[in-house]
């Protein structure tokens, strides 16, 4: 039966709320904001910054200062673990920042924003400092800003912001170091737990690229069709892929590459099934794997346990073996020896802890040692020690480091 148009404007409300409610298939909470630690990436020294420590340093893991959901968590070229905005527990949008320091596992308090956000981007540029830009404030108004973080100094500095405002948008660096900002949500929901009129929760067509030499943002061409609540990434031949999502009161199954060498959109294959909601990553082959995420077609809604996989060559998309578990608004994290690694989202009841690992050899998905707390809206990141760091979601403070070689877990305090 295919989802209507009132049950979709639930489902978007809620992932502006960031809620972690149950319910039936339809009602259910909204995709994180998951930045994708990149793999690989030189690591370069840069001066401590002055922060807060909240803690003595510990060989224990320590919790974050304050709950967060839908926040941004960024892989520094030192090392650290940059967490940015998202709303706590009472969903309120934080202007509040914390560094992870991996080598004490100790957090400290950071600058903070000059405005508080939340389904924000939050973009690693090439020379290590991080443009966080977009999202909704504490007054449920879109913005448009961008601040920058510079890591050597510690502190925000205010640049042009985006010609139009918007919220769950992707920002991606592009090859040549510029960032395109794609997708997302141009209009603001009437207030919080209020259904919106889903005829006002538009999907954006529009395409910004922001180049970092000359601080200055451009007009690039409109995607084919709105997508949000999908997916966008970085192909491995420096074109862009979105794919999924809503638009409208329409789920959707179609997707599109961005050549920024000539400023034109493509439209590709289909995928099977029409979901928003679900993650993705690019492989060591530079094929793309998609995972999971909330299904809207006519034959069957609802969470779902299917994969897909794009191939950059053909444009073409095939059908993968399916995760052990049906989950959305979870995280998917690329290990150096090719495993992903799956963990947490939520499912119709609400979040989980389960995690699950697919094999690159077999392509076949196996359980693992499940988390502590059940999280929907954490951030997954891989650090340099090869451990992954989970962060908040449901509301949660705590964190949770996964060691891969172990299958183990170390979770902090409440």
């Amino acid at each position: 039966m295919c989802a209507s148009a009132a049950t979709l404007a639930g489902i978007i409300t809620l992932i502006t709320l960031a809620a972690c409610s149950s319910g039936d298939d339809h009602t259910l909470p909204s995709d994180p904001k998951v930045n994708p630690s990149p793999i690989g990436t030189e690591v370069r020294a840069t001066p401590t910054i002055e922060a807060i420590p909240t803690a003595e340093s510990s060989d224990s893991l320590g919790s974050m200062m304050q709950s967060r959901v839908n926040h941004s968590a960024t892989l520094l070229r030192d090392g650290r673990v940059l967490v940015v905005g998202g709303m706590d527990e009472g969903f309120n949008p934080l202007g509040t920042v914390e560094i992870f320091e991996p080598e004490t596992n100790r957090w400290f308090a950071a600058d903070e924003m000059k405005e508080a956000r939340t389904e924000h981007s939050a973009t690693l540029l090439k020379d290590g400092r991080v443009m966080v830009t977009g999202g909704m404030n504490e007054k449920l108004e879109l913005l448009g800003t961008t601040e920058i973080f510079d890591p050597s100094t510690g502190k925000w500095s205010e640049h042009e912001g985006m010609r139009t405002v918007r919220r769950g948008h992707f920002a991606l660096s592009l090859h040549d170091g510029r960032v395109a900002v794609v997708g997302g949500v141009g209009q603001t929901l009437g207030g919080m737990g209020i259904l919106a009129n889903i005829s006002a929760v538009g999907a954006l067509l529009s395409t910004e690229i922001y180049d970092p030499q000359t601080d200055t943002w451009s007009r690039a061409s409109d995607m084919r069709e709105g997508h949000s609540g999908g997916l966008a990434l970085v192909l491995k031949d420096g074109r862009v892929l979105i794919a999924g999502g809503y638009n409208q009161a329409e789920g959707l199954a179609s997707s599109e590459v961005f050549d920024p060498s000539i400023d034109e959109w493509m439209r590709t294959a289909t995928m099977a099934r029409k979901t928003f909601a679900n993650t993705a990553i690019v492989l060591s082959d530079g094929t793309v794997l998609f995972t999971g995420g909330f299904g809207m077609s006519r034959a069957k809604g609802g969470i779902i346990p299917g994969s897909e996989v794009f191939d950059p060559k053909t444009n073409e998309w095939s059908k993968a073996p399916d995760t052990v578990h049906g989950r959305m608004k979870h995280t998917i994290t690329l290990l150096p020896d090719g495993r992903v690694i799956a963990i947490g989202g939520s499912i119709a009841s609400g979040p989980v802890n389960s995690a699950e690992y697919m094999d690159p050899m077999t392509w076949a998905w196996s359980e693992i040692a499940p988390m502590s707390v059940e999280r929907s809206g954490h951030t997954a990141t891989l650090l340099n020690d090869g451990r992954i760091l989970v962060a908040g979601g449901a509301t949660e403070k705590t964190v949770e480091a996964y060691d891969a070689d172990t299958d183990e877990w170390t979770s902090s305090g409440p």
